[in-house]
């Protein structure tokens, strides 16, 4: 008999040891989701999570996914995308389904076929925009007390189709000319007269070596622009408040309508902080000043290494202040470590 004849699946496959939330290619996203471990932990945990998302009305919007070196964070984070995600729900939750009925939970649990099917009907019900992304891949250079703030903002930039270069170009020239149905237009001059395709990869080079052009462009499209203070916006490239960030959020949420979430899945966010006071104060201040303003619309969600308590006590300063941050993630999960040898085991 050839040994590979008694495996269900073709034991030549690339099995990916780590899971990467950025790698979205179609074949990651099959295997990923095909071939997820569900343990009794990991079903109630994704109930936990996909409820709270679902049917939480009133509250913090925070969520706190915690657990250490190999328990998994990255890829159950990316597997609730999938949940959330159009494209990959149905897959997503028939897998979830199916294991749940392979797995015995307590009869008491709430966790139930009939639950999880109301669960997936109320998504294929709503607007969800799912936002995922490795902190400190997308961070840059700097770290200071904005810099969660300029992650977020650079991400819901790049969801709205606009650069994740400079947040100055993004909302004064793209978010300006999108408003007005003349982003497209603008691109095309850009090409026209630069050589060059307003693009992601594009956009810092042109900023730093075209930059009067770009604001002649821009001029040329609206002669209302003050160019000097257009110009001098874009070289200081500034660090945008979290009150700005918040009405940037209101404001893409309110354009939706009422039946709309939209959701940041930050993976390795206590990595990110380490012991950085101000990183910490600034994710809680963010957290806290969408609960209070945009309420269940927009949700944060976060992977770390640590739970928060411990997070917390391993600041570098410590307040009654940071107290606060544990109210603000009202919904926590705790990861186990799985044993790598039975991981593999049900994979291959």
């Amino acid at each position: 008999m050839i040994l590979q004849n008694i495996y269900e699946k073709d034991i030549t496959r690339h099995i990916n040891p780590a899971v990467v939330v950025s790698e979205l290619e179609e074949n990651k996203i099959e295997q990923e989701i095909g071939e997820y471990v569900f343990t009794q932990d990991i079903v109630k945990n994704l109930y936990k999570f996909l409820n709270a998302i679902t049917n939480k009305k009133e509250g913090k919007t925070g969520v706190w996914i915690s657990g250490y070196y190999g328990s998994g964070k990255s890829h159950f984070i990316k597997y609730l995308f999938y949940c959330l995600n159009k494209e990959t729900r149905a897959f997503a939750f028939d897998r979830f389904k199916k294991a749940l009925t392979d797995l015995k939970l307590d009869d008491l649990s709430e966790v139930t076929l009939s639950n999880v099917q109301l669960i997936q009907n109320s998504l294929d019900k709503t607007d969800v925009n799912e936002i995922i992304f490795n902190v400190d891949a997308v961070s840059g250079t700097v770290k200071n007390n904005n810099t969660i703030t300029r992650i977020l903002f650079n991400q819901l930039n790049a969801k709205r189709g606009y650069n994740t270069t400079n947040i100055a170009v993004a909302l004064l020239i793209e978010k300006h000319f999108d408003q007005k149905g003349l982003f497209k237009t603008f691109k095309q001059k850009v090409k026209e007269v630069i050589g060059e395709d307003w693009h992601e990869s594009k956009i810092r080079d042109i900023i730093r070596m075209r930059l009067a052009k770009v604001i002649d462009i821009a001029f040329e499209l609206d002669q209302t622009i003050d160019k000097d203070a257009l110009r001098n916006a874009i070289k200081e490239d500034q660090d945008y408040r979290i009150d700005e960030l918040i009405q940037e959020l209101k404001d893409y949420v309110s354009q939706k309508g009422d039946n709309h979430k939209l959701i940041f899945l930050m993976d390795e966010v206590s990595q990110y902080i380490g012991g950085n006071t101000d990183l910490l104060l600034n994710l809680q201040t963010i957290v806290e000043e969408i609960g209070s303003k945009i309420g269940n619309k927009v949700w944060i969600v976060c992977t770390a290494q640590q739970d928060l308590k411990n997070l917390v006590n391993n600041t570098d300063r410590k307040s009654e202040d940071f107290g606060k941050i544990m109210g603000r993630f009202e919904t926590m999960i705790s990861l186990d470590s799985q044993d790598a040898a039975y991981i593999t085991q049900k994979r291959i």
